[in-house]
C-alpha cells in the first residue's frame, strides 16, 4: 500500500523545511488579524496544498471571497525591484503586455483607502 502523497497527488506539495513551514504560517495568521480589521478573514486549510482550497488566506469583503496568497521572505529576495520600481510612492501599478493591471501597495495603505 502505497503512503497518502501517491494515493492523492493532489496533496503534494514542494518540500519544505519545516522552520519554513512555521513560518509562513505565522505570517499568513498575521495577515488574517490585519485583514479582518475589515471583513472576515480566515487561514486557508493546509495554505493551498488542497485543489479545492486555493491560496493562503480568504478575506470576505461584503458578498466577496478574495483568495490572497502570502509570501514573505527573510532577505527580501524578490521583492527588491518593486521596491526600487515604488520609490516613496503610495503605490506600484504593474502591467503585463494583454493583462490587467496588478497593484503592489502596503496593507496599511490598503486597510486605509478600502476604509475611506
Amino acid at each position: 500500500m502505497g503512503n497518502i502523497l501517491s494515493i492523492q497527488p493532489h496533496l503534494r506539495t514542494e518540500k519544505m523545511s519545516s522552520s519554513s513551514k512555521i513560518k509562513g504560517s505565522r505570517v499568513e495568521r498575521e495577515a488574517v488579524r490585519a485583514l479582518s480589521v475589515l471583513g472576515e478573514a480566515e487561514k486557508v486549510p493546509l495554505s493551498g496544498a488542497l485543489e479545492n482550497y486555493p491560496g493562503d488566506v480568504w478575506w470576505f469583503l461584503g458578498e466577496e471571497k478574495l483568495i490572497i496568497e502570502v509570501k514573505a521572505r527573510k532577505d527580501g529576495k524578490g521583492f527588491t525591484q518593486l521596491n526600487k520600481w515604488k520609490k516613496g510612492a503610495d503605490m506600484l501599478l504593474l502591467k503585463e503586455n494583454y493583462k490587467d493591471f496588478m497593484v503592489y501597495i502596503s496593507l496599511e495603505k490598503m486597510l486605509e483607502l478600502i476604509n475611506a
